[in-house]
């Protein structure tokens, strides 16, 4: 925000973040001062805006939460200031939970360890283009989980994390990441380098190019072809 009485304010919300706004409370109330009205378009009609609260400034290891746009809170520490990263490492009872990309200022990176294990409720899940890795058992037990889509970034999966999701019906990963494939539409997760299996359930075909698979990989009945 600027506070130039010769420049004109303009207001915004970005809609592919969950940050919304640009500009503190005490700046708009500056800006009302010079006789301006600060507006947002909500993507429908012009609003009047309000401004945010005072920026916060936090330090590595720093925790605080934020509520996505399905209403779901979710717990985050700050990875590293420096790069503007957090860790998502906690999150309400959801039946669909949507991890956002932003939050805060800050980079999604990491999917902690235990984020979600032994939640019942989850069935589906959303996993943003910003998360590199997932951690040992982040949705362990997840037995309502149904479908997951495995995205470009990421490039760490635990071989627990979805431990005991024995519900899975549908695996996919993006045509794209460099580290892990569902070839053939196998409906599992391969790596790629090794050719080995990490991820399967009871409707994966495993293709006759994989030459390995790991522990903790069957979730479920897991045909195993000879």
């Amino acid at each position: 925000c600027k506070n130039d009485s010769n420049s004109p304010y303009i207001i915004y919300v970005a809609s592919s973040t969950e940050e919304g706004n640009v500009c503190t409370k005490a700046q708009v109330a500056a800006i009302k001062a010079k006789g301006w009205k600060p507006l947002y378009y909500d993507g429908t009609d012009w609003k009047e805006y309000e401004g945010s609260e005072e920026e916060v400034v936090y330090s590595d290891g720093d925790t605080f939460s934020a509520t996505n746009s399905d209403g779901v809170t979710l717990h985050y520490e700050v990875k590293s200031t420096a790069n503007k990263t957090v860790y998502v490492y906690a999150a309400s009872e959801a039946t669909h939970l949507s991890i956002p990309p932003m939050v805060k200022g800050f980079t999604v990176t990491d999917i902690a360890t235990e984020f979600m294990e032994s939640n019942k409720t989850l069935q589906s899940l959303v996993i943003p283009y910003t998360v590199t890795k997932i951690g040992s058992e982040a949705f362990r037990s997840c037995t309502g989980l149904t479908t997951l889509y495995i995205p470009t970034s990421v490039t760490s999966i635990r071989p627990s994390s979805f431990e005991g999701c024995t519900n899975l019906r549908e695996v996919v990963v993006s045509d794209d990441n460099p580290v892990y494939d569902s070839r053939d539409n196998c409906n599992g997760i391969i790596e790629t380098a090794t050719n080995a299996l990490i991820l399967g359930n009871q409707y994966t075909v495993i293709p006759q190019s994989v030459t390995a698979i790991k522990s903790y990989t069957a979730q479920g009945d897991v045909v195993i072809p000879s």
